[in-house]
Formats: structure tokens, sequence, C-alpha cells
């Protein structure tokens, strides 16, 4: 099994898992755990914080992706 590290925490579930599609839609495996436990005796809690990990050898690739992500812009108002 690949080595798996931490590329990036969110503030909840849905985020993460918007991270981690993006990086797969790349061809980048992932995996998304909750900090602080999050599953367990408590059940799910989807507004847990959650970590996204990727094998270490795709780690730059994944902060390639994640940062051009990032720096889109999006114009203020609706094109006419």
């Amino acid at each position: 099994m690949k080595k798996m590290v931490e590329i990036a925490s969110y503030s909840n579930e849905m985020e993460s898992s918007m991270a981690s599609q993006l990086l797969e839609a790349e061809g980048i495996p992932t995996s998304v755990k909750p900090l602080n436990g999050g599953y367990g005796v408590l059940g799910v809690n989807p507004f847990l914080p959650h970590r996204v990990y990727v094998p270490i050898e795709m780690l730059e690739q994944a902060h390639r992706v994640l940062r051009h992500i990032s720096s889109l812009s999006y114009p203020s108002e609706p094109p006419k």
C-alpha cells in the first residue's frame, strides 16, 4: 500500500469531498478522514473538520491542482 500524506484540511466533509473529487478527476487517488475521531460511537458527523490525503509520490502534483483551483477567479457579475 502506498504511503498517504495529508495535503489539506477543511472545515467540513463537503469541502474536503469537493477537493478530493477535483484531485481524483486529475488521476490522483485520495482518502478523506475526519479529525478528532469523527466516525464511531457518535455516528457520522459531516460538520466535523476533515483532512484529505494523497499518495506521497503524487504530493507535488496534488499541490499544483489545488493551487490552480484556488487561483481561479470568478467575475462579480454574470456575463451580459
